[in-house]
């Protein structure tokens, strides 16, 4: 890592929008041109290829929750609020121009005026309120999607005139605004027409590029939009590939046949920067990197051993595991709130490594020789060098007499046994957060009985249970500290690190990365 991150390199200003590109010029059917002039040259096309993991899952937006997918559809579809880089990643209008809280259930939404979809239809509050019915279930005959679940209190949507909805819900949701926010809309008359299946690949949005070709797990090709209500995009025609070996990405990126590339590992970044047509780019992420318990099993992680899920803290060199595995590429925590989280509390630092410290403790809790953790998981490849990462925490967990046994296995398999609420002895983990809110990680993951929950803690829930239940800011970031503040001394994880993207681009391309994941090429330009 050529130097280390700084909250003002988290902050730093992202690349202005581009201007619109001119109209292309040439000969017109056969004829001629005058004696003594030349016809005009057409521009050269301007193009940007983009090499990311795995192919898209989808083109209808609530219908998945993979950030590859969205940074495709985010290009089709606009949503109805988004963040800025620029101002701390607070939301500004988009679809919305504004809104109102009415009160705690309730939320006015007011639209964009002359906004069209691709195929011409208009944006309005129809449209909206159609969307929002989707998500509860009120289409007849059509099933609720896949994001639904993310909107589990919404109860109604009115529409009070043309371009104005109000939003009710049926108890407090205190992420009901950025939910709504991020909600991309798909248009009314097509989706009745012709089905939900066919946008699922024929998709139709408001965004700045349609769909021009999608070969499925080679290439998705999208062109710019002439009529887009922002302004024609500066880039021509953007391309998305699925190329899942990193290697393949670096020399793909290397021969100048794709531009940008994700998940750089860092013992590639020299060689990268060493050729002068390219740079590597760094960001700290929402997503963080824990070693979550199963305290659930009768054991010596349950409920009754606090001391050994501290001990376990201990014994872990987090400095060394981000120095040596990670190149440098994240950033150690005490808690599960990075810096820049509603939560983040700067008096709780991170436990130590402290070997003596973890003995002492797992001696106190009555396993003076340690134990034996049979089933240490970790799906493969979905972060960086996370097996990798496992198996240095295995090895020094292994130092203070706990035997470690790592199970590696496809992330598919681990992802669906996880959604079946297993996870072996313990896992190991990356979870994102699209709100900037500790409050949304210990919900989902400290909650008792929430399905990706395996620690129960009356007074942990109390206040999670607090934090969710008022849209005042002081009081849910005061609920939310006390949460934290429990969980740092009843530990449900290893707490360890935050973790930072890195990207590769070529030189000709002028784009910034993001916290929230998101490549968008509309911020950018060539």
């Amino acid at each position: 890592m050529a130097r280390s991150m700084t909250r003002r390199d988290f902050l730093r200003k992202g690349a202005a929008l581009g201007l619109g590109v001119t109209a292309l010029y040439g000969l017109e059917g056969c004829t001629l041109p005058q004696p003594g002039l030349q016809p005009e040259a057409p521009k050269a096309l301007k193009k940007v290829t983009i090499a990311q993991g795995a192919d898209a899952a989808t083109m209808d937006p609530h219908n998945h929750s993979i950030t590859i997918t969205s940074n495709i559809l985010a290009h089709i579809y606009d949503s109805l609020g988004q963040r800025n880089p620029e101002k701390n990643y607070a939301y500004e209008g988009l679809l919305a121009e504004s809104w109102e809280i009415v009160d705690d259930l309730t939320i006015d939404l007011k639209l964009r005026r002359g906004v069209t979809f691709s195929n011409g239809e208009p944006f309005n509050a129809e449209v909206c309120k159609y969307n929002l019915d989707r998500i509860m279930g009120k289409l007849p005959g059509v099933a609720p999607p896949f994001i639904a679940k993310w909107y589990p209190k919404l109860k109604d949507a009115q529409v009070l005139d043309e371009y104005t909805v109000r939003v009710t819900t049926s108890e407090v949701d205190v992420f009901l605004l950025q939910r709504l926010l991020d909600l991309e809309m798909v248009p009314k008359e097509y989706t009745q027409e012709h089905g939900f299946e066919k946008l699922a690949h024929e998709p139709v949005g408001t965004g700045p590029y349609t769909l021009k070709e999608w070969v499925r797990e080679e290439h998705i090709t999208l062109v710019a939009r002439d009529d887009y209500w922002r302004g024609r995009p500066a880039i021509d025609e953007v391309v998305f590939r699925p190329i899942p070996e990193d290697a393949t990405r670096i020399a793909e990126l290397q021969a100048g046949n794709v531009d940008l590339i994700v998940n750089v590992p860092p013992d590639s970044v020299p060689a990268i920067e060493a050729d002068e047509n390219l740079e590597v780019k760094s960001v700290p992420s929402t997503r963080v990197a824990m070693v979550i318990f199963d305290t659930e099993r009768e054991g010596p992680l349950d409920m009754k051993h606090p001391k050994v899920r501290q001990a376990l803290n201990y014994a872990v060199d987090r400095d060394a595991i981000i120095k040596h595995i990670l190149g440098g590429y994240g950033i150690k925590l005490a808690t599960v709130a990075p810096e820049y989280f509603v939560g983040y509390d700067p008096d709780l630092e991170p436990y130590p490594y402290d070997p003596e410290k973890a003995r002492q403790l797992l001696a106190e809790a009555g396993y003076p020789d340690g134990f034996e953790i049979k089933d240490f998981r970790v799906g493969r490849g979905r972060f960086l060098r996370n097996v990798e990462v496992a198996q240095a925490i295995a090895d020094q967990l292994a130092q203070v007499g706990v035997k470690v046994t790592l199970n590696a296995m496809e992330f598919g398999v681990w992802a669906k046994d996880t959604n079946k609420h297993i996870i072996g002895d313990m896992s190991l983990a990356a979870l994102g957060n699209p709100y900037f809110d500790a409050w949304n990680t210990i919900y989902t993951l400290c909650r008792s009985d929430n399905v990706w929950s395996w620690y129960s803690n009356p007074e942990v829930d109390k206040y999670i249970d607090e934090g969710g239940s008022t849209l005042d800011p002081v009081k849910h970031e005061q609920a939310v500290k006390k949460a934290l503040e429990l969980l740092y001394e009843d530990p449900p994880f290893i707490f360890m690190y935050q973790l930072v993207d890195v990207y590769a681009l070529n030189k000709r391309l002028k784009w910034s990365p993001r916290s929230d994941e998101l490549i968008y090429m509309y911020e950018a330009t060539t």
